[in-house]
C-alpha cells in the first residue's frame, strides 16, 4: 500500500505541476468540453439533479446583486451630476476631452454604440421610417437628396480619373490580369466573371431578348442541329470533368500519405513519446476526477501530433 500511495502522490504532483504549466491549454481544453455535446448533457444532467439547489443559489445572488446597485445608485447620480455641471460650466474642454478620449478609445466607442443601438433597434428603426417618410413627402427635400447624389456620384468620378492617371501602370497590370483570368474561366468551360451591376433598362432588354429566344420559330432541321450540339458540348464537358477528378483523386492520395508518413516519423520522434505521456497521464487524471476517460489513447495522441505538426508545401498539381 505504501508503494501504491506514494505512486499516486508522484502522478498528482505531476498532474498539478503539469496543470500550472500549462494553464492556458488546460482552460482551451475546459471551454472546448464545455461547449461539446458531452459537456452540455453532463451539464444538463447536473442541474436537473439539483434544480432546486441551484434556483435558489441564482435567486440568492441576484438579490446580493440588486442591493449591491441599489446602495450604488446614489453615489453613480451624484458623480453624473457633478460631471453634468462641469460640462456645462466648461463646454470647450469638455469637447477637447470627448474628442480625446474618443481617438484613444476609438473600438470602446464603437461597442458602446452597438450596444446601445441593439437595445434601442426598434425605436431607431421607427424613426428612420418615420424620417424617410416624411422626405419622400417633400419635394424640395428630394431635389436636394439628388443633387446630393450627383454630386457623390461625380466626386467618385474625379477620384477614379485622378487615381488612374496617377497610378497608370498598377491600373493596366491589374486590367491585364483580370483579362487573363477571363480567357482562363472561358477556355475552362466557364461562364466569364462580371461585377456589372444591370439597370432596370438593361434587364427589361435582356427579358425582351430571352423572349424572343424562346418564343422564336425554328427552321426544319434547326432543333435537331441544336439537340445534337448540346449533347456534343455536354458530352465534351462530361470527358473534361472525369479528368478533372481523376488527377484531383491522384493528388488527394498522394498529399494523404504524405501526411501520414510525416504524422507516424512524428510520433515515433522525442516529441512523439511526449505526446502519448501526456496523453496517458491526462486520461489518468480525468479517471481520477471522475471523468469520462479518452475512448482510445492512440487517437488522442495521433490527434495532438496532427496539430503541432509543422506545416509543409502542398504539392500543386496542374489540370488538363
Amino acid at each position: 500500500m505504501g508503494e501504491q500511495d506514494d505512486q499516486l502522490a508522484r502522478q498528482r504532483e505531476y498532474q498539478r505541476a503539469w496543470r500550472a504549466k500549462n494553464a492556458e491549454k488546460v482552460k482551451e481544453r475546459g471551454r472546448e468540453w464545455r461547449a461539446s455535446e458531452a459537456g452540455r448533457a453532463w451539464r444538463a444532467a447536473y442541474e436537473s439533479k439539483r434544480r432546486e439547489k441551484i434556483t435558489a443559489q441564482k435567486r440568492e445572488a441576484e438579490k446580493r446583486r440588486q442591493e449591491r446597485l441599489a446602495a450604488a445608485e446614489p453615489r453613480k447620480q451624484a458623480k453624473r451630476d457633478a460631471a453634468r455641471a462641469w460640462r456645462e460650466a466648461h463646454p470647450e474642454e469638455a469637447a477637447a476631452k470627448n474628442a480625446a478620449w474618443q481617438k484613444e478609445n476609438r473600438e470602446r466607442k464603437n461597442a458602446i454604440n452597438r450596444a446601445w443601438r441593439q437595445r434601442n433597434i426598434e425605436r431607431e428603426q421607427a424613426k428612420a421610417r418615420d424620417r424617410a417618410a416624411a422626405r419622400r413627402a417633400d419635394p424640395a427635400a428630394q431635389e436636394k437628396a439628388r443633387a446630393r447624389r450627383d454630386a457623390q456620384k461625380a466626386g467618385r468620378a474625379r477620384e477614379a480619373r485622378e487615381y488612374r492617371a496617377a497610378h497608370r501602370e498598377e491600373v493596366n497590370a491589374a486590367q491585364r490580369e483580370y483579362r487573363r483570368r477571363q480567357r482562363r474561366r472561358i477556355a475552362a468551360g466557364l461562364p466569364p466573371f462580371s461585377t456589372h451591376r444591370t439597370t432596370k433598362n438593361e434587364q427589361a432588354e435582356h427579358e425582351a431578348e430571352a423572349a424572343r429566344f424562346f418564343n422564336r420559330r425554328p427552321g426544319k432541321y434547326a432543333s435537331l442541329d441544336i439537340e445534337r450540339r448540346m449533347v456534343a458540348e455536354a458530352t465534351a464537358a462530361h470527358r473534361r470533368h472525369d479528368e478533372r477528378l481523376a488527377i484531383i483523386r491522384e493528388w488527394l492520395a498522394e498529399n494523404r500519405a504524405a501526411t501520414a508518413e510525416r504524422l507516424a516519423a512524428y510520433l515515433a520522434s522525442k516529441r512523439g513519446r511526449e505526446i502519448r505521456e501526456e496523453v496517458r497521464m491526462d486520461n489518468i487524471a480525468r479517471m481520477l476526477a471522475g471523468k469520462r476517460p479518452y475512448a482510445d489513447e492512440a487517437a488522442e495522441a495521433t490527434r495532438r501530433a496532427a496539430e503541432e505538426l509543422p506545416e509543409q508545401p502542398i504539392k500543386r498539381r496542374k489540370l488538363g
